[in-house]
């Protein structure tokens, strides 16, 4: 568990975490009577130990168990009762529009025994639905929810087209012709979001194709232009910006959690806006994972760019090189939330230029 300063006596979500689906509060350890701010478009969750405990509505919340009668379960006796050890987790509760997805759903075979690789490119719209499911099946593994949308919303799709294809409603061969139809049919099947507490107001846009969208802009090794070694970049490489908010790191000083806003850029294949929102999506999901990888304190982040862009560019390569994309990760810059309580900490105890 981590220590949380006595001073920390109102919780609230960052500013820096705004539009974020799901915020969790940096400390397991909360002190008893510490005010929990939940916002009119939120709600919070409260976990001790892997197990829900509650959740509330929107309001100020003194957290102390004749208020809120199911924290009696929380309270630290060991410790002399005047901490709560419990997760609090702050959750949107309305709409989430442009949700990206791209990815493979594997390969369908035809009516004449081929097997054809499909790709599909969509945009969901999402609402909460059950906060206390989507914590429960998020927190353990401290996943991102908007990654389990990706992850869900492309296993509901290859069922719902797997199903098409069966009945002999789609043909593999030509299913980009039938995007409508699997549209619908993936609305009504809600692609197993219910799973994770989540319920698809819709599919925004869908299009499915016998490849990678970008691939057909990717030049043949050996081609013109290309150079001897195809793992040169081609000439004609674009460089695109992103910035990746709030990825949750563990100082390994301290063991206190921050969330760190990266930015960067990726130089390479030039990226097909389509693909873009997948792109950064692909690049925070890399950022997220390398977390373990990286041993300092987070205050020294800047001074391993070049580390964390090695990692980043290894890490990442593989998925992006599935749709066709290749190129140099570069993080070029950092941010700290300045109202984090946990920054603040983290700069008391490490004090001097860094």
């Amino acid at each position: 568990m981590m220590n949380v300063p006595q001073a920390t006596a109102r919780i609230e979500r960052p500013l820096a975490e705004r539009e974020v689906l799901l915020h969790r509060h940096p400390y397991d350890r909360v002190p008893i009577g510490a005010r929990l701010a939940v916002a009119s478009d939120e709600c919070a969750v409260i976990t001790s130990h892997g197990r829900v405990l509650g959740t509330l509505g929107p309001g100020t919340h003194r957290l102390v168990p004749e208020q809120v009668p199911f924290l009696e379960a929380a309270v630290d006796l060991v410790g002399g009762g005047q901490e709560l050890l419990c997760e609090i987790y702050l959750l949107l509760t309305g709409t989430f529009t442009g949700v990206a997805v791209a990815g493979s759903l594997g390969k369908l075979r035809d009516d004449a025994g081929d097997e054809i690789p499909i790709w599909v490119t969509a945009s969901l719209a999402v609402r909460l639905a059950d906060p206390e499911r989507l914590v429960g099946a998020l927190a353990a593994r401290r996943e991102d929810p908007i990654q389990a949308v990706v992850f869900h919303a492309v296993r509901g799709l290859r069922s719902t087209l797997e199903h098409l294809v069966g009945r002999g409603e789609v043909v593999a061969r030509t299913v980009a012709r039938d995007a409508t139809k699997v549209k619908r049919a993936g609305e009504a099947s809600e692609l197993g979001l219910t799973e994770i507490g989540l319920d698809l107001v819709g599919i925004e846009t869908l299009e499915l194709a016998r490849e990678p969208p970008a691939a057909a802009a990717r030049p043949a090794a050996g081609s013109p232009g290309t150079g001897p070694d195809p793992g040169l970049l081609p000439p004609g490489s674009a460089e695109v910006g992103w910035v990746i908010p709030a990825v949750p790191h563990v100082d390994m000083g301290t063991g206190l959690r921050v969330g760190v806003t990266f930015h960067g850029s990726l130089v390479g294949t030039p990226v097909r806006p389509e693909l873009m929102q997948w792109v950064v999506n692909a690049i925070g999901e890399a950022l997220c994972a390398m977390g373990s990888d990286y041993s300092g304190h987070v205050l020294d982040i800047p001074s391993h760019a070049a580390e964390l862009s090695a990692l980043l560019t290894e890490r990442v390569a593989p998925r992006l090189g599935a749709a066709g994309i290749q190129g140099q990760v570069s993080v070029t810059g950092f941010e700290l939330p300045p109202q984090d309580p946990v920054v603040a900490e983290l700069y008391r105890r490490y004090p001097g230029p860094r």
